[in-house]
């Protein structure tokens, strides 16, 4: 087969089909192996995570099996950054009154009244929410619940 046609196949494949994969065929076990570490370093990308540099090189289908056990982990990930923020300003300080959810599960964030302040640059230049023990974000009521 073509390489590409075969990095395209592999690259459908999770880190558990691309271990068995590697296993039954040693020839294809380099390519499983580059197709890991590629998929490893979208998944901590798209998780905002530096990863070790040793841990894209070697071991990256063991490594990318890890990964894809903590993304399926995250249950809710709201973030303090504007993108993902339905804010309301009031007396020139802004307030949250949703939070996109960032895990993918749909469970995003609201307020009915006294939501969060939110302080853009508070952090080494990131957002932060700030709770005044008044404040409060809710979610839906998730569907089973969280481990």
């Amino acid at each position: 087969l073509d390489g590409l046609l075969v990095e395209t196949i592999l690259s459908n494949l999770g880190a558990t089909d691309l271990a068995a994969v590697a296993a039954s065929c040693s020839s294809l076990r380099r390519p499983c192996e580059a197709v890991a570490a590629t998929s490893l370093r979208l998944l901590l990308v798209r998780m905002q995570t530096e990863p070790v540099r040793a841990e894209l090189v070697r071991g990256a289908i063991a490594r990318l099996m890890l990964w894809e056990l903590i993304a399926a982990d995250c249950h809710l990930w709201l973030q303090a950054d504007e993108r993902y923020l339905t804010l309301a300003e009031r007396f020139g300080t802004s307030y949250v009154q949703a939070c996109a959810d960032r895990s993918g599960s749909g469970h995003g964030a609201y307020s009915h009244l006294n939501g969060p302040e939110f302080l853009p640059d508070a952090l080494h230049g990131c957002g932060v929410f700030l709770f005044d023990g008044a404040a409060v974000l809710k979610t839906r009521p998730f569907t089973e619940p969280i481990p």
